[in-house]
């Protein structure tokens, strides 16, 4: 996905919320976003939004000198969502498809999203799991097909405080298809609230069956050997999962995905639409597979 003029002003304004709940004073914070503005006037229609996201979340941390400004919420996100796990679990029994509500459930995380919303109400989260409805043209019975024969599974987390909501989910898909081998994908450095390896470690990812943490950057699958190593893996898995709206802007394009988010942005409005063919609102539920055959597609490199 490319990015458009109208994502430019959700990267400043993106840029202000992180800036000033770093407690730096006015007159820095000011400085720091003639350097975003600098940025963003450097913005071609080829880069990515991750990529620009990234610059600039770059230019923040040189400013701040702090590598994870994040690194409190992530923790407290996780730890707010495990309370919620209780009465999630009661939903199990209250004669709803269990594969659709433990998949909404893991949706719902995806709203745990500092990067677009400066606070997070966790009872908008719980009502979200059996009220949303699934953007037109969803994938989800195609999953459930795809599920049952698959024996390997690659999982590309977004949020932490999600990543809570998914091992969840990961925990019923072991109970219920025993797969022989996940591999769980966290960016490989900070970025905003989403999960490293630490943050994985701290929501339990890797106390679930079979599982393997590895650290990625979907970006730089094309670029360095070991980035490409990685992406061969995850791609090479008998199914791929890939959560939130960055990993649809940096993978949509890749045959074969199932992308699993909710819609937070116009853009991927227009997006989605365009691919799938069906309106699309903000605040649906995406479970969708980019369409082709993923078996003998080359990793690009």
């Amino acid at each position: 996905m490319q990015t458009q003029l109208e994502c430019l002003p959700c990267f400043l304004s993106q840029a202000i919320r992180t800036l000033r709940m770093s407690g730096l004073d006015n007159d820095t914070v000011e400085n720091a976003i003639q350097g975003v503005q600098g940025t963003l006037l450097a913005v071609s229609r080829e880069d990515s939004p991750i990529e620009v996201a990234e610059r600039i979340q770059q230019i923040i941390r040189e400013v701040t000198g702090c590598d994870d400004l994040y690194a409190e919420i992530k923790m407290r996100s996780n730890m707010g969502v495990e309370l919620l796990l209780p009465e999630l679990a009661s939903g199990l029994e209250k004669g709803h498809d269990p594969f659709e509500y433990m998949l909404r459930c893991s949706l719902a995380g995806n709203l745990i999203d500092y990067g677009v919303y400066a606070e997070v109400d966790p009872v908008s989260v719980m009502n979200r799991v059996v009220s949303a409805p699934f953007v037109g043209g969803h994938s989800l019975e195609d999953l459930r097909r795809r599920m049952s024969g698959a024996r390997s599974l690659a999982f590309l987390t977004d949020n932490a405080g999600e990543i809570v909501f998914d091992r969840f989910w990961l925990e019923w898909i072991q109970r219920t298809y025993s797969f022989d081998r996940i591999l769980i994908a966290v960016r490989d450095r900070p970025f905003l609230n989403d999960a490293t390896l630490e943050d994985a470690r701290h929501a339990g990812l890797d106390r679930v069956e079979n599982v393997e943490l590895v650290a990625f950057w979907p970006e730089e699958r094309m670029k360095g050997r070991q980035h490409h190593a990685v992406w061969q893996r995850l791609s090479s898995m008998d199914l791929v999962i890939a959560k939130g709206q960055a990993n649809f802007e940096a993978l949509s394009n890749e045959p074969g995905v199932f992308f699993h988010f909710v819609v937070k942005c116009g853009q991927v409005v227009s997006c989605l639409g365009d691919k799938t063919g069906h309106d699309v609102e903000l605040g649906s539920f995406v479970c969708w597979r980019n369409p082709g055959d993923r078996a003998g597609a080359p990793v690009q490199i």
